[in-house]
């Protein structure tokens, strides 16, 4: 019991520290002074335990920072519990009501999901914003409150809605998978054999396995749900907690309201893991039942260690293997682009983006332009912006420019900064997950899960905010940066790149492992297979499928983030603040900063200017979305196994156990947005 207690404020204290590095690294950026970072970061250690030090400044006024913080502290955890409350309980309510329907009715569903969870939480907030503003010129009523005007004032029902998809889809996702798996168990044939009411069943049995099952990833929608809580805030101008941290960007500031939002999350799911790790035998959230893996070593001295993970990446990296690689890699492109949904996204995407590279380096007018339109007799009948028709299809900005021109031009570096963070966090992952499966034993392994676990509880787009801020914000004049164009670019991918990487290494390693469990790996490893090759020839094919999977989700991770960024007006690239009090523009003209920089023209009725940006963003995702299905479909038909009906399932032992469909689901994570 000690031993727990002390373990348990030992991770405490390393998410703590952690918190602190986010806290100061903005200003060690800013200032560019890497040589007294230790000495930074030590101070302001001293400085978190010294209460004299706990001081917001409000209106150049400090103030003790706990007491004045906890009341927008209380209104954020408010709306989030109330969101994750609402969103959990209709999840579980619909799946099982879905999962008693007609198939028709389950695949109206599935489709419906698939459409829907492409749209990002920002589009349905200002789709709510539109609707109220609608209601209230039309028929002269107010539906409910879309901003709060001061500090005292308070919205619940539009952020609450708001935030409340992400985990409804989520977890809906999750409960349909983990019935199905349920179904298949014995005691649920039993049960269905002595007469027992299929609802029964559903509510006093299954209910019972599966509650612990989403609690334990619960933590990843959590996580997903935090950042949508930020982005939200500042969307309704909710004076929460994320407003203040925002308000007053000192690290002490930062420190505190980044610990006030991990301290509550952290306790609630260390006791739910001892919970479920206690009373519940379940593989997926108890690493003791997990068999052990035949690579486990008892001791392995860490140099020889090392030397060893090196030779082994040595073999799989070697240029012959590569050349061989890269010849299996056309055939399988060509087998993928024979399936219709993988074609469609990856022609959709590489269209885009060559078409994006042509009209910005090779057409003599990227970016057209029209400045007043005018009539047949010669007059000028209307100015900027231009709605959508005439002279644009899909209208202008305020200066006259076309968003249809803006949003092509800028295509190229949205999907590129998503496409190279996404390759970077799946690779990195897997060569840091070869050494976490391959040479960590199991001890070492569980303290590596309790020192990631700690960012499930830290926004992701709040932890980008903070560390991007001072790189793409000017630092002088309008158009002044600390760093370069090349260089902000640069440190905007390495940090959106290591935020993630610890996450991926588990994820890579854990899937690693589940592989080395198989029968034909320990049989390999009995017949004398060195690591490389049982790496390299047994386990890679086996991966290759699932890391491009994971590198879908990663993918449309990166969208989201960056679409959040621009809502705070961080452009990727940089932000080019305006004089006059004009919005900000962005110096690329990605898509998040075509909406971060007319986001507050909808309210005048120019919707134009933001709802094309928030679709192309849409259509993007769907497009990886698409791609990731067609993989999904082809790796089953070369195993044999189509997606079958639950019904064919049932009928046919020959298709694979549902306990290997749920292995492969968990890694393809349920989760449209987020890791």
């Amino acid at each position: 019991m000690v031993k727990q207690f002390m373990k348990f404020w030992l991770y405490y204290a390393v998410g703590i520290v952690g918190i602190v590095i986010i806290s100061v690294v903005p200003f060690i950026i800013q200032d560019g002074n890497l040589q007294d970072s230790f000495s930074i970061i030590w101070k302001m250690c001293i400085q978190l335990v010294n209460p004299e030090y706990w001081v917001f400044i409000y209106k150049d006024n400090p103030e003790p920072i706990f007491s004045f913080l906890w009341g927008p502290f209380l209104y954020s955890m408010q709306l989030l519990g109330s969101a994750l409350f609402i969103g959990f309980s209709l999840a579980f309510i619909l799946a099982f009501l879905v999962k008693r329907s007609p198939s028709a009715v389950r695949r109206s569903v599935q489709v419906f999901l698939n459409v829907f969870e492409t749209v990002p939480d920002i589009l349905f907030a200002y789709g709510l914003q539109l609707l109220v503003v609608y209601a209230y010129q039309k028929f002269g009523m107010e539906l409910f409150g879309i901003a709060t005007t001061g500090d005292d004032s308070r919205i619940y029902l539009a952020p609450i809605l708001t935030i409340a998809i992400v985990p409804f889809i989520s977890m809906f996702r999750l409960v349909l998978i983990e019935i199905e798996v349920e179904e298949q168990k014995p005691y649920v044939q039993l049960a269905k054999g002595k007469g027992i009411h299929l609802n029964l069943i559903y509510i006093k049995h299954m209910l019972r396995n599966i509650l612990p099952i989403a609690m334990y990833h619960s933590k990843v929608i959590v996580w997903a749900s935090l950042s949508s809580l930020f982005v939200i805030s500042r969307i309704f101008n909710i004076f929460g907690i994320t407003y203040y941290m925002t308000l007053d960007f000192r690290p002490m500031s930062i420190a505190c309201s980044l610990i006030m939002i991990f301290t509550p999350f952290y306790i609630l799911y260390s006791l739910a893991d001892k919970y479920i790790e206690r009373n519940v035998n379940m593989g997926v959230a108890s690493s003791s039942v997990e068999e052990p893996s035949p690579f486990k070593r008892k001791s392995l001295h860490l140099t020889s260690g090392l030397k060893e993970l090196l030779f082994t990446l040595l073999r799989v990296l070697h240029p012959n293997r590569w050349l061989s690689v890269c010849k299996k890699l056309i055939i399988s492109l060509s087998r993928h682009m024979r399936n219709g949904k993988f074609a469609a996204g990856s022609l959709f995407l590489f269209c885009l983006f060559m078409y994006s590279l042509y009209l910005s380096y090779l057409a003599k007018t990227p970016i057209d332009q029209v400045r007043f339109r005018k009539g047949e007799d010669g007059g000028i009948t209307g100015g900027p912006p231009h709605p959508p028709g005439m002279p644009f299809l899909l209208g202008s900005d305020r200066y006259g420019f076309s968003i249809a021109d803006q949003i092509i031009v800028g295509a190229k570096y949205t999907l590129l900064v998503a496409f190279v963070v996404a390759l970077l966090r799946v690779g990195i992952g897997f060569l840091f997950g070869i050494g976490y499966a391959f040479f960590l034993n199991s001890k070492f392994q569980e303290v590596v899960k309790k020192l990631t676990d700690p960012l499930h509880f830290l926004p992701l787009s709040v932890v980008a905010y903070i560390l991007l801020k001072p790189i793409i914000f000017p630092a002088t004049r309008p158009d002044i940066w600390t760093y370069g164009f090349f260089s902000r670019m640069g440190l905007e991918v390495l940090i959106l790149t290591i935020l993630v990487i610890p996450l991926t290494t588990v994820l890579v390693g854990n899937e690693i492992r589940s592989i080395q469990e198989k029968e034909f790996i320990q049989n390999a490893k009995t017949l004398g297979a060195s690591s490389g090759r049982i790496l390299g020839v047994h386990i890679m094919p086996h991966l290759w499928t699932r890391l491009f999977l994971l590198f879908g989700r990663q993918f449309n991770q990166v969208l989201i983030i960056l679409l959040h960024l621009g809502v705070f007006n961080l452009f990727f690239g940089g932000t080019i603040q305006e004089k006059y009090d004009n919005p900000p523009r962005s110096v690329t003209n990605e898509w998040a900063g075509l909406i971060g920089a007319n986001k507050d023209h909808i309210y005048s009725g120019k919707y134009w200017m933001v709802v094309w940006p928030l679709l192309a963003f849409m259509v993007t995702i769907f497009a990886m979305q698409l791609i990731v299905k067609g993989v999904e479909e082809v790796q089953y038909k070369k195993l044999g196994a189509p997606q079958a009906k639950p019904k064919q399932r049932k009928n046919n032992p020959s298709l694979p156990a549902t306990k290997e469909a749920h292995n492969q689901d968990e890694f393809q994570f349920k989760y449209p947005y987020h890791f």
